[in-house]
């Protein structure tokens, strides 16, 4: 199975994702903010990232535009519950600047098992 970053500022959502995958038999390693995840990508190999947007410190757009998008190997699901930022869609935004693919939250357990799935079979 694959090993996924999960970067989240919301412990519940974290701990949500984590046991989700973790059930399918992925490994998971959790990270509070874009910036842990920068520095736990920089520690070790991983298959898929699933990011949320809006965090402190850095957030998932800056993370994307840092691990270089499309050009980067690690393909990205980007998240969020907040649906715009001065009027341009976040998630939208997620996908130009290089995410495999976007979530609204909340979703599903399936649907983010469907998302996960469908995102390794193409990387």
């Amino acid at each position: 199975m694959a090993k996924i970053l999960v970067i989240d500022d919301t412990e519940e959502v974290r701990d949500l994702l984590e046991k989700a995958l973790a059930r399918d038999g992925h490994e998971v390693i959790t990270t509070c903010d874009g910036e842990q995840g920068i520095r736990t990508l920089r520690s070790g190999r991983f298959d898929l990232i699933i990011t949320d947007i809006f965090m402190p410190e850095k957030e998932g757009l800056e993370l994307l535009s840092e691990i270089g998008g499309r050009s980067s190997e690690i393909p990205v699901i980007a998240i969020s519950g907040q649906g715009d930022l001065r009027g341009v869609d976040v998630l939208d935004l997620a996908l130009k600047l290089g995410a495999a693919k976007t979530m609204a939250k909340p979703f599903t357990v399936a649907e983010l098992r469907e998302a996960v799935t469908s995102v390794l079979v193409t990387a």
